[in-house]
Formats: structure tokens, sequence, C-alpha cells
């Protein structure tokens, strides 16, 4: 239902591009009922949803191509070589156009990027988001535009040049996605990873950011995670953590989750509260001066977080 509205308002709106994530996987998720995309992209493979996608990258992989459309064009981020022949597979079975993100760069220039794409050069690019995902996704974002525009110009009204992309993407803000906020006087990162591969680039990009700090991780996360592998993952910080209460059904209690931590790769200090108002007051009060606070898991976290503290 809530598809079918959203394709309802983007026709009434008479939007120039419609860009529809699919909710789950590909193949059969109710945004598949488009017929003829400009283009389909695939970011990457995540192991997420196994009850419903298949419990290997390798279906999983099969699923989401499931949204590339004969005589249409695919577009791939996926780094893993196996899992990208898989999509390139479905793609040329569909006399679908393929491409990859890998086949184009993105240099840094001091703090700004260089793009080079399939046939354009594009300088003085400033990303204000400073995860080191963003930076992947950046480069699958412009592959894709320049594709549009060389490819799909007998259907489209609009035209890029190289002031409009770099204006956009300075003014690019992804909400709970390593966020950075001060919160009286201390750094805040909120970022919405909820699964182990999240956690896995969520921790890459503070470690990339934040070279000399220490962490305190505020995390929740919903029952049909696979919460132990993320722990296991943030205990690699050696930081405290707060496991945390939620305002939600699906969310694991707190102490089930404490149940739940590494005894090889323990964390500093473990502390258990009923909610983000209490974990959020204990950590800044235990928090010394450069201090990194990590707000984790779960987007309904950093929800109830801005709820809470940013109104």
């Amino acid at each position: 239902m809530t598809t079918a509205v959203c394709f309802k308002y983007f026709f009434e709106r008479n939007v120039d591009i419609a860009v529809i994530e699919a909710g789950l996987g590909g193949a059969l998720d109710a945004t598949n009922v488009l017929k003829r995309p400009l283009l389909s992209i695939i970011t990457n493979i995540g192991l997420d949803h196994k009850n419903i996608l298949g419990n290997s990258l390798e279906k999983i992989a099969m699923d989401k191509a499931g949204i590339i459309k004969k005589n249409s064009i695919a577009v791939c981020g996926e780094k893993r070589p196996g899992l990208r022949k898989l999509i390139e597979k479905c793609a040329s079975n569909l006399n679908a156009g393929y491409f990859y993100s890998g086949d184009v760069r993105l240099y840094e220039r001091g703090e700004l990027l260089e793009y080079r794409g399939l046939t354009r050069l594009i300088k003085g690019i400033s990303l204000p988001n400073k995860a080191l995902y963003q930076k992947r996704n950046l480069k699958l974002a412009l592959l894709s535009a320049e594709i549009l525009e060389s490819r799909c110009k007998d259907r489209l009204a609009i035209r890029l040049d190289d002031d409009l992309i770099r204006r956009a993407v300075s003014k690019f803000n992804n909400e709970g996605r390593f966020e950075i906020i001060k919160y009286k006087n201390t750094d805040v990162v909120l970022d919405g990873a909820h699964n182990p591969d999240g956690i896995k680039n969520l921790i890459a990009s503070l470690r990339g950011v934040f070279t000399k700090n220490n962490f305190i991780i505020i995390f929740s996360v919903m029952k049909d995670k696979d919460y132990k592998a993320m722990l296991k993952r943030l205990a690699s910080l050696g930081g405290v953590i707060f496991l945390t209460g939620l305002k939600n059904d699906r969310a694991i209690n707190p102490v089930e989750l404490e149940g739940a931590l590494p005894s090889d790769k323990p964390f500093k200090e473990v502390f258990v509260s009923d909610n983000i108002g209490n974990s959020m007051a204990s950590a800044l009060k235990i928090g010394k001066k450069d201090d990194i606070i990590v707000i984790c898991g779960s987007l309904y976290l950093v929800g109830e977080f801005k709820k809470a503290f940013l109104n």
C-alpha cells in the first residue's frame, strides 16, 4: 500500500526522476512492478534478512539482481568478484548493459575529491559526510548520473553540468548515517548500522576519522538481527558500551543483549540502561574531553535520541 501511494504521489507531482529503493531484496519486492526503469543499481551485498532472501551471499545477490530488466541498464557497486560475476551474468541473460563502479575513480585532492568517470572529469567535489563508505556510494552515484545523461538523453529533459553536480554533492545530508553532531561540547556520531556489514563500515570510518580518540558506544538492536556478530565487531574498538532499551516491540531486551557479549574481545566496561536518556546522561558523565559517543545498531535508536535531545 505504501509503495502504491508513493508511485501515485510521484506521478501526480510529475517528478523528473524517481529514485526507488527496493524494500527487501529485489525479485519479489513490491517496487518490482516497475517494468522499464532507467537504471537498476545494486550497491553491495550483505547478509541481512536471511530468513526471506536466503542464507548465503550468493542467494541474496541473485534476489537483488531480480530488479534488472530486459534490455535495460544495470550498475553494480559490489566489490567481491564472485558476487559481481553473478550479477553481471543476470544482466547479460537479460541483454542489459552492465557497468561496474570499480571502472571509474574517485581521488582525494586534499579536502576535495576528483571524479574520473567513463568520459567525464569533475574536480573540486566537496563531500560533507566523512564516512569512508560514502565515498564508495558517491562514486556509484556519479557513475549512474553519467550513464543517465549519456544513455537516456531521449527520455530525459534535464542536463547535468559539473557545477550542478558539485553543488548537489556539497548539500548531501544523510541523517543517521555517520552523522556527526556536537552535544554539550562532545562529538556524537549517529549511525543506524543494523547488521554486521554496517558495523564493519562504521568501525572503519570511526578509525579513519577519529584516529586518536576513545569511543563510548550506545547500542540497541532489533531481535531479528545478527547482534552477536555486531557486538563482536564493536568490541574491537576497545571502548565502553551502554546496552540500551528501546520503545519498540521488535527491540531486544538490553539484559538479554548483555548475555550475548563476546568473551574473547571484551569491552572495557559494560552498562545496561532502560532508555537512551539514561544512557546518554551516563555517557556524558563518564566521558573524557576527547571521547567520542557513538549511537548505533538501529535507526529507531537514532530517532529516539533525536526526539529526546534535539527536539
